[in-house]
């Protein structure tokens, strides 16, 4: 059967694998099955949420910015040391 068969077993086996994990969710922890009070509008967790979303944003934003120039500082350096020091002569 080969490859497409080896997919199709793949396939298979995780369909099964859920299968088993929900009714085993649904029989020893129960607990973890959402109600429908889980889904209620909560202003203060929301805003909460919003807060950190924000916060962790902007943190990797910062990261981000700082990752770019430091990439294209190099490349500049890299580029103007290339051309100038090229086998000790002027291209």
């Amino acid at each position: 059967m080969g490859i497409g068969g080896a997919a199709v077993a793949t396939v298979i086996a995780q369909a099964i694998s859920v299968i088993l994990s929900v009714i085993y969710i649904y029989i020893k922890e129960p607990i973890l099955i959402p109600r429908k009070k889980h889904f209620r509008f909560d202003a203060k967790l929301y805003r909460e949420l919003l807060g950190q979303g924000i916060s962790m944003g902007l943190m990797i934003a910062i990261v981000l910015t700082g990752s770019l120039i430091f990439t294209i500082r190099n490349k500049w350096i890299w580029l103007f040391n290339h051309r100038w020091t090229h086998f000790g002569k002027k291209n």
